[in-house]
Formats: C-alpha cells, sequence, structure tokens
C-alpha cells in the first residue's frame, strides 16, 4: 500500500509541471510463471522503450537459476527459462 501511495504522490508531483506522465508498473508475482523468456524479450525488443528499460527487465530475467533444499539435502542448480521462482511457500500439515 505504501508503495501506491508513493506512487501516487510523485504522479501528482510530475503532473503538476507536466502535460502528461509515462508510468511503467511491473508485477513478476505470477506473471511470467508459463512465459518463455526469451519469446518476452523478443516481443518487447520491438517496443518503443528506451535501450535502458530494455536491458534493465532483460538483466532481471538473465542467469536466473533455482535449486531447492529438503531435510538437509540440496538439489543442483537449474536454469530457469520460462518462469521466475520467487518466496512460495509449502504449508506443511499441522500435527
Amino acid at each position: 500500500m505504501a508503495a501506491l501511495v508513493a506512487l501516487f504522490h510523485t504522479v501528482g508531483d510530475m503532473l503538476s509541471s507536466n502535460s502528461f506522465v509515462y508510468v511503467i508498473a511491473l508485477d513478476f508475482s505470477k506473471a511470467f510463471d508459463s512465459v518463455c523468456h526469451s519469446t518476452l524479450m523478443d516481443k518487447m525488443a520491438q517496443l518503443a522503450m528506451p535501450d535502458q528499460v530494455y536491458n534493465w527487465i532483460r538483466d532481471f530475467f538473465y542467469e536466473r537459476y533455482h535449486c531447492a533444499k529438503f531435510a538437509g539435502d540440496v538439489s543442483l542448480s537449474v536454469d530457469i527459462t520460462a518462469s521466475v521462482v520467487q518466496a512460495q511457500v509449502l504449508d506443511q500439515p499441522h500435527i
């Protein structure tokens, strides 16, 4: 909620001296769970966006790895090419 308040405040301030404001909002929580990263980046490369914004987004997806730990054993790292693993929670049964 605090992020929205800060965003609205910043946009409001910018609109006081500009006729319009560009806002780019990205929600990475579930949006890319089934999207191939290379396809996404190919499509984004066709958009009229500043190079530094494209490069920032690309860097977010580049060389992402995931491994799992269970009962002290750690799996091998696997390259993530079609999803982003973020703060996933596994519920444990209550005994």
